[in-house]
Parts: structure tokens; C-alpha cells; sequence
């Protein structure tokens, strides 16, 4: 298979990474230009602090490998190269051509084994100087695909470290896989897909969500959004099924489920799964989905029976959450198409009593931040 062309930062992807602080104390920004440079600015006001060339950089993730804060950076040059610099130097701290990313995915970090440095995420964990982590190996011992995933999620789905990391298979085995940075813990297959659509040639989950989408149950679950966007099927701790619903039977009137004349091609469902604390800290994740392959509507689904709790009439070409109002519940943040070209930034916020004041922001932990920081279309 060729390699696969990694999303432009800011069309799937972060155009932008974000440091807490630099060498004289200040939060920064950081990008790289289609002239092969990176660019630090400072963050209050935009001034160009510096910038080094890095030629043929494609995407960058903010990182944490000296144990320094956000002062560190991993440059993707393809599915297989990366290089660790320092931000605030410009040196290279290491670099490799034997990592293993996700399809059209750029690079994730965090630190899932609790050393307080970040590791590299993909089928291959790297550790924050570059060595591989774990003595197994997804294409030998599960015979794995490796240039067919589609989707990374992470979370503490067991509790306590390690963290574990989530793989949506697209071919090959078209498993779920769960793992961490000691071992593969299970491998799960929903085989009986409902033969309509996409679903009907591929029966892979696509797209993988982590959320606590069950509180009485032990650890976090796992959400398929399944190959066609229609069928999808949420997992426990252990990979067992515990749910399953239809789109074409729990969609609003209006949400584009099937083709038609002013949509041909279109197969319709929902796209860009994450979980979303939009209700309170104190109750359970729901989903964040918006339309499949249009720019169109959003909203906040129930992922266990797939009934749309909230749906923002809006022209969604691309989505993201996070505790923007700093209220410990997380806001719905909107990219809308512009006819023109231009667009139009949105933000929702849940307009009824928190009821629960006082409560932390998700911001104060270490792996919220690094979610929201480093993410993409395939892997939000």
C-alpha cells in the first residue's frame, strides 16, 4: 500500500500546537508553513519569538519528553518517520523511520504510563527518547493490518495505569484492539452487521470513541461508529458487546441517513464520534456526532440507544469540544462552511443550572489536555 498522505494541519488537524511556556516564561504557539518551517509565536500576542526549518514536515504534536512541560515536539514526515526536537532550541532529540501511524492520522502523545514524560501512540509505542515500548507486536501476534487503521482512541478503560490505547481496524482482521505499553489485551470482530450500504462490503468499527458511557460498570467503554456510519455497537472493558443500534431508526427527521438527489453518493449516518461531557461531571459521557460526509448538522447522542438528545442546526464542516467557558462541562465548538469560503466559528454551551459549582475544570488533567491538543478527524 502506498504511503498515506497525512491530513493538512488545520483541514483534518490541528493547524497549531500550544506550550504552556517557553524559555522566558511565556505560553507560545507553534506551526509549520508549507516553506518547511516552524514558526513559535508568542501566544498573548502573536510576536515571532522563532522559527527553524524542518523540510518535509507534514504534522506536528505538542510533547513532553524531558520532563519540562510543553516544551517539546514531534515533526510526522509520513507514517513511518518522525522527528522529537526542543521547542525552544530547535534541536533534534531524536529521529526514526520505524514507527508505525494510523491511516490519514497525524501523530498522537501522552504520557499512558505515568512517568510524566509523553510517549508516541500508534501500533508501535515509542517512549519519550524514541525507544519502542512493549515486547509484542500487533502484526505478528494478532496478525494485524498495519497499514489499515483507521481510528486511535485513548483512556483509562481499566483503571490505574497503564493507560490503554484503542485501534479500529479497517480490513485484515476488522478487529477493535485494546492495549497498553505492556501487553495486547483483547481483540473483538462484530460480525453480524446488518448487510446495508458500506456495512455490506466493510465491517470494520471505523472510528472508535472512549468514554464512561455506562458509570455502574466497571472501567470505561468503547464506541464503534462501524464502517457505513449506520450500524454501531459499544463495547465494555473487557471487548464484550453491550450495545447496538440503527441510525436510520434513532435519527431525527432531516439528519441525512441515505442518498438522494441533492446528496448523490452520500451514504449518510454519523461522523466524527467523541465523547462529551456535556450534562456535568458528575453524570455519564455521551456522544458529539455531526452528519456524515456533508457539511451539515450536529449533536449530542446517547450512546447506548442512539436517541439524539440535542441536534444544532447548524452547517458543521468541522467539529470539536472541549470546557471552553471553564464551567467543568464541555461546550460544542463549530467550524461552519461559508458559501463564500470563509467560515464561521460557533460555540454551544448547555444553557441549563450546572447545579454542581465549584467542581475542576477537565482541564487540570494531564490526559484531557493532550487530547484536546493533539487530535484529527479520524482520531478525535
Amino acid at each position: 500500500m502506498a504511503e498515506t498522505v497525512i491530513p493538512d494541519p488545520g483541514s483534518q488537524a490541528p493547524g497549531a500546537i500550544y506550550g504552556d511556556k517557553d524559555g522566558d516564561g511565556h505560553p507560545f504557539v507553534a506551526y509549520l508553513t508549507d516553506q518547511d518551517k516552524l514558526v513559535v509565536r508568542r501566544g498573548r500576542t502573536g510576536e515571532l519569538k522563532r522559527t527553524f526549518e524542518f523540510p518535509g514536515g507534514q504534522g506536528l504534536a505538542i510533547a513532553n519528553l524531558r520532563g519540562n512541560g510543553d516544551q517539546d515536539a514531534i515533526i510526522q514526515y509520513g507514517q513511518n518517520e518522525l522527528r522529537a526536537i526542543n521547542l525552544i532550541t530547535g534541536k533534534t532529540l531524536w529521529h526514526t523511520k520505524n514507527w508505525s501511524g494510523i491511516e490519514h492520522s497525524q501523530v498522537r502523545t501522552a504520557d499512558v504510563d505515568g512517568d510524566g514524560r509523553d510517549e508516541i501512540l500508534g501500533p508501535v509505542l515509542l517512549d519519550a527518547k524514541g525507544n519502542r515500548l512493549g515486547s509484542w507486536d500487533l502484526k505478528q501476534d494478532r496478525r494485524t493490518h498495519l497499514r489499515s487503521l483507521d481510528s486511535l482512541a485513548i483512556g483509562d478503560i481499566i483503571p490505574g495505569n497503564p493507560l490503554e490505547i484503542v485501534l479500529a481496524e479497517q480490513g485484515g482482521n476488522n478487529e477493535t484492539i485494546m492495549f497498553n505499553a505492556k501487553q495486547i489485551l483483547w481483540g473483538r470482530r462484530r460480525d453480524n452487521i446488518p448487510p446495508t450500504g458500506q456495512c455490506a462490503r466493510e465491517r470494520d468499527p471505523d472510528k472508535v470513541a472512549v468514554g464512561d458511557f455506562v458509570p455502574d460498570s466497571p472501567g470505561l467503554e468503547v464506541f464503534a461508529r462501524s464502517a457505513c456510519g449506520h450500524e454501531p455497537w459499544v463495547m465494555n472493558s473487557s471487548g464484550r458487546i453491550i450495545a447496538t443500534w440503527r441510525v436510520l431508526e434513532t435519527a431525527p427527521r432531516g439528519w441525512c441517513t441515505v442518498n438522494s438527489n441533492s446528496n448523490p453518493g452520500v451514504e449518510g449516518g454519523i461522523d466524527v464520534v467523541r465523547a462529551i461531557d456535556w450534562f456535568g461531571a458528575a453524570s455519564r459521557r455521551h456522544l458529539f456526532v455531526k452528519e456524515r460526509h456533508l457539511d451539515g448538522k450536529a449533536a449530542i447522542v446517547d450512546p447506548m440507544n442512539g436517541k439524539f438528545l440535542k441536534v444544532f442546526d447548524v452547517r458543521a464542516a468541522r467539529t470539536y469540544s472541549a470546557d471552553v467557558a471553564g464551567d467543568f462541562r464541555e461546550e460544542v465548538v463549530i467550524i461552519e462552511a461559508g458559501s463564500s469560503g470563509t467560515g464561521r466559528l460557533k460555540i454551544f454551551w448547555n444553557e441549563e443550572d450546572a447545579r454542581r459549582p465549584g467542581l475542576a475544570s477537565p482541564w487540570t488533567h494531564a490526559l484531557y489536555r493532550r487530547l484536546k491538543q493533539n487530535w484529527n478527524y479520524y482520531s478525535p
